[in-house]
């Protein structure tokens, strides 16, 4: 079980950071937005285009791998639950006589 266990830790961890890390894509690529108007004399959409792209992209990133930690959190749980029960009544046969 400890090593179930160790598994859950590293999934509650990647399902806090993922989101604050797809966030820090998103700020930077709006930064560089913001960067590109501040360059040039006149901005096109196209110009700005990439830097937007970078940031929703981290975004969805952040999320999608969140989603997936907590999926496999999930998953681990009802794991380590359903191999606890089965020891327990295991434990029941042998010991509850």
């Amino acid at each position: 079980f400890d090593r179930l266990k160790r598994n859950l830790v590293f999934l509650s961890f990647a399902s806090v950071v993922s989101p604050a890390l797809g966030f820090l894509g998103t700020a930077v690529g709006m930064v560089a937005a913001f960067y590109e108007i501040s360059i040039q004399d006149s901005v096109t959409p196209a110009d700005l285009a990439l830097s937007i792209q970078i940031a929703l992209i981290t975004t969805v990133i952040g999320l999608v791998l969140k989603t997936l930690a907590m999926l496999l959190k999930t998953f681990v749980m009802h794991s380590i639950a359903r191999r606890e029960d089965q020891l327990y009544l295991v434990y029941q046969r042998l010991f509850e006589r």
